[in-house]
């Protein structure tokens, strides 16, 4: 039985990955979704009686979270041949203004839990398999009032790209994906933020279609693709990102 494990599947992309999986990866026999509340998880898996689902209520901010998971993989010993490390969270605002606590979640869920996520499923995938990790077009530079979640973010996307040739030798694929705007309760929330509007550049950026960018992703993975940016205002603003020096940059790319 070959699996697909995904992080964060209770909304935004993550959900749209559930489906993306049943369309593109027809070896799929179970899927693992993984995310805090046990109700919407299994509200998701009553939608699709035809496929196989295991829910994971774990919060992979928790140390707790970690050691669940682990315990799961231990007992079921899976065939694991997608991973897609999508869970993450966004605040927005000043630093020196936003709570201790959120700031330290951003940072264990975004970095360390993607992290240990896909250490954790590492020695049950084999050659032909492929993780997905989420990062962001806010990791091509730093974004102020955006500024630990963007720093979370590049650190997804330096951790993808070296854990990609570490795997070469084992045939498994890493594809960093660069989300722009999208239509998520995450990104609500950051719009929300009394400094949001604070000369935001995301604000006037296109939103990305979720439904297309998962199925994408998922295509580019399998073909062997390093990372993947949809939309061309987005490819561009990657490619300015290697041109501009990035205190320069960093001036105009307020979250």
């Amino acid at each position: 039985m070959t699996v697909a494990v995904i992080s964060g599947t209770t909304s935004g992309l993550g959900r749209e990955f559930v489906d993306a999986v049943m369309g593109e990866c027809p070896e799929i026999d179970e899927i693992w979704m993984i995310a805090r509340r046990q109700d919407r998880l299994e509200s998701i898996a009553a939608e699709y009686p035809r496929m196989r689902f295991v829910c994971l209520p774990f919060d992979l901010s928790q140390d707790d979270g970690y050691a669940g998971l682990e315990k799961e993989l231990e007992a079921r010993k899976p065939d694991i041949g997608v991973v897609v490390a999508n869970a993450g969270v966004a605040s927005a605002g000043l630093v020196e203004e936003s709570e201790p606590d959120a700031l330290e979640r951003m940072i264990r869920l975004n970095a360390i839990g993607s992290t240990m996520l896909i250490r954790l499923c590492l020695p049950y995938m084999r050659r032909g398999s492929f993780v997905i990790q989420v990062s962001s077009v806010s990791a091509f530079a730093p974004n102020p009032n955006l500024t630990v979640y963007s720093a979370t973010k590049a650190y997804a996307s330096f951790f993808a790209a070296g854990l990609r040739e570490e795997l070469k030798p084992r045939g498994i694929n890493v594809l960093r994906l660069n989300p722009g705007n999208m239509r998520t309760g995450m990104q609500s929330g950051v719009a929300s933020h009394p400094d949001a509007a604070h000369g935001s550049t995301a604000a006037k950026l296109p939103f990305v279609d979720m439904a297309r960018f998962a199925r994408i992703a998922l295509r580019k993975a399998r073909a062997g693709c390093a990372s993947y940016t949809m939309h061309p205002v987005y490819k561009a603003y990657r490619v300015l990102a290697k041109l501009v020096p990035m205190r320069l940059l960093t001036l105009f790319s307020w979250g």
